[in-house]
């Protein structure tokens, strides 16, 4: 659970996309991560606008498409709302993102329980987003789960609820001592997400 398997045909490097948040980040350190974790594509949903979710999805896909820089598989990085974002777009897609690696990420939400309706007041996309997910079965997200590992920092985040970071179903969670949404993602991005990568781009599949 939560391994990263690749089979011997796809062992030329993984194509990383990295998708934002909603706000945790300034575009300029986005795309400082994105250089340094060596990412073919950098995807902003962009989620102040007013487009919806389906338009999210088709963004994502385009992104996906785009990320060209060597022919292994996808591996994304979804920030906080993004893995949410990648993980709906996993539930319609199964069979084309190898690993999602979430940080920080709003994964099982569910409005009747937890802090995030203020989040969906200022986002069409993240509140269709958040409705879809809760809609969906503990089975069917189990069989995305396996191919998630999930960065959290428990009641400790202060922004998203323990509960959508860490899903039961999620194939490896990892908790993280750093207190505050913003401070664990970047801790994290720069420090055991960027390792995993440089070794999947060196080709150690493990």
């Amino acid at each position: 659970m939560g391994r990263l398997e690749v089979t011997e045909k796809e062992k030329t490097g993984v194509r990383v996309v990295i998708v934002q948040g909603m706000a945790d980040l300034p575009g300029w350190a986005n795309k400082m991560m994105a250089t340094q974790l060596g990412a073919c594509r950098l995807y902003d949903p962009e989620w102040h606008d007013q487009k919806g979710l389906a338009e999210k999805l088709d963004g994502l896909e385009r992104a996906i498409g785009e990320a060209k820089c060597n022919d292994g598989p996808v591996v994304v990085v979804g920030i906080s709302a993004g893995a949410g974002l990648v993980l709906e777009y996993m539930l319609r897609n199964p069979s084309e993102i190898k690993h999602l690696f979430s940080v920080g990420g709003v994964l099982d939400p569910d409005l009747k329980k937890q802090r995030l309706e203020h989040l969906t007041r200022f986002s069409v996309g993240f509140r269709e987003m958040v409705e879809s997910l809760a809609k969906r079965s503990k089975e069917e997200k189990a069989v995305a789960g396996r191919r998630i590992t999930a960065y959290s920092a428990g009641d400790e985040d202060k922004v998203v609820p323990k509960e959508a970071l860490e899903p039961k179903w999620a194939g490896k969670i990892v908790r993280v001592g750093v207190r505050g949404h913003v401070p664990m993602i970047g801790a994290v991005l720069m420090t055991d997400v960027k390792r995993k990568l440089e070794e999947l781009q060196g080709r150690s599949f493990e």
